[in-house]
């Protein structure tokens, strides 16, 4: 093999795919296919804090924003391996579109644990968005708006952070505690218009700023109709009876492998970023020459190869993981077996650690380029900052998944938990 050969990552080194369906293959190949455009944007898009219109409306005319959504209307209501393939490709090409449609997946089919007619007015009037139909804002969060009982429904007020997709979307679901008949607290999730919230454009930060998470506020009470607002504690149970309404892989899921795809398509994201960072980093290494090194090229140095094939083991180690869960999600739920609690935090962490690998892989590369690393233009740095923030997520966070991983395997199981996701009040 000459140098001008060394192999460019491919996805014959990664799992066989076993439960991929031909149409998220495809899904696929189109998107890797527009991933080098997606690139070359990226800087406008993290500059603007949106994607580009360009990029919005050819991942919609692919079908990645309606990966949650179900057949009945317009969306593929995807299965684990066909979100993680999918998911992966979107990362590669942009890590804050990866951010949007993992989180688009996971919006649209929360939302339809609402009434069916709330259902059928949200999806029937963002058919056209060309992106996130729905932001999901302060969900957990400690602070979040509060809800008033009024007859026929719930007047909603409140400031909730972190509104991924309200660039597109027309719906936000929100956090809302609220007062119980027999007077003790609760937290609700309310559906209200995007045009009833007011957008603070405060999402000033170092990486995914092309995601737009902006602060939302209602500064008057708004009413929603009772079905646009439910207890959170009655959330399993409705999302469960989701099978039973709609069509398509997504709603065979458990409870507990439903949090777990959340986690699986987060860490399909970073694979997919780190495969992306790592392709330019081989392009552009037999094009540098090293500053007092006696190589050609920066691809000639020892070092900058051992540096190579560490990244790719890591990120093909990370891509099997994720694949593996990936399967094991689809199969179980074929055969309609869950995740137990215990078995459910180990995978979240197994996940979690996919994507501190990926975003070492990253670092190395980066910090193996040299400075030319810090031009705004280069993928690499933009990917190293997006998946810091990526891996900052309050329910992906390395050390508290660890903690509880661990107390499980001491026989200290915290059961107020539900994967990273915290306890409601």
């Amino acid at each position: 093999m000459t140098d001008n050969a060394i192999a460019t990552p491919t996805r014959e080194t990664s799992a066989p795919e076993s439960t991929l369906t031909e149409g998220a293959r495809r899904m696929r190949d189109e998107v890797l296919e527009f991933a080098a455009e997606m690139q070359r944007q990226g800087l406008e898009a993290e500059q603007r804090t949106a994607l580009t219109d360009e990029v919005n409306v050819r991942l919609k005319a692919i079908g990645v924003w309606d990966l949650g959504t179900p057949f009945e209307y317009g969306g593929t209501a995807s299965g684990a391996r066909d979100l993680a393939e999918v998911l992966q490709a979107v990362g590669k090409g942009d890590g804050s579109a990866g951010w949007l449609a993992q989180a688009a997946a996971t919006n649209h089919t929360l939302a339809l644990a609402y009434s069916d007619e709330a259902v059928k007015e949200v999806f029937e009037s963002s058919a056209d968005v060309p992106g996130p139909r729905l932001t999901g804002a302060s969900v957990f969060a400690r602070k979040v708006g509060s809800a008033v009982a009024v007859p026929g429904g719930w007047k909603v007020k409140g400031t909730w952070g972190f509104g991924t997709g309200c660039r597109t979307a027309t719906w936000n679901m929100v956090g809302a505690d609220f007062e119980k008949p027999d007077g003790t607290p609760g937290r609700g999730l309310a559906l209200i218009p995007a045009a009833a919230c007011r957008v603070v454009e405060d999402w000033k930060v170092t990486g995914m700023a092309a995601t737009g998470s902006n602060t939302l506020v209602a500064d008057e009470e708004v009413f929603i109709p009772d079905g646009r607002f439910f207890d959170l504690r009655e959330m399993p149970e409705r999302m469960n009876a989701l099978r039973d309404r709609f069509t398509g892989p997504t709603f065979s899921w458990g409870s507990e492998a439903r949090i777990v795809v959340i986690t699986l398509n987060l860490a399909s994201v970073a694979v997919g970023m780190a495969q992306g960072a790592l392709e330019s980093f081989i392009g552009t290494a037999p094009k540098r020459t090293p500053f007092n090194l006696p190589y050609a090229t920066i691809a000639d140095a020892p070092g900058t190869q051992i540096a190579v094939g560490r990244s790719q083991a890591a990120i093909d180690v990370a891509r099997a993981a994720v694949e593996r869960v990936a399967d094991t999600v689809d199969r179980m739920s074929a055969e309609g077996i869950d995740f137990s609690p215990v078995d459910a935090t180990r995978t979240h962490m197994e996940l979690v650690y996919t994507i501190r690998l990926c975003r070492d892989a990253i670092a190395d590369i980066e910090e193996a380029l040299g400075s030319s690393a810090a031009i705004l233009t280069n993928q690499i740095q933009r990917a190293h900052r997006d998946i810091r923030v990526l891996a900052s997520h309050g329910a992906i966070r390395f050390d508290p998944l660890a903690e509880l991983t661990g107390r499980d395997a001491l026989g200290r199981t915290n059961h107020n938990t539900a994967g990273g996701l915290p306890g409601l009040p």
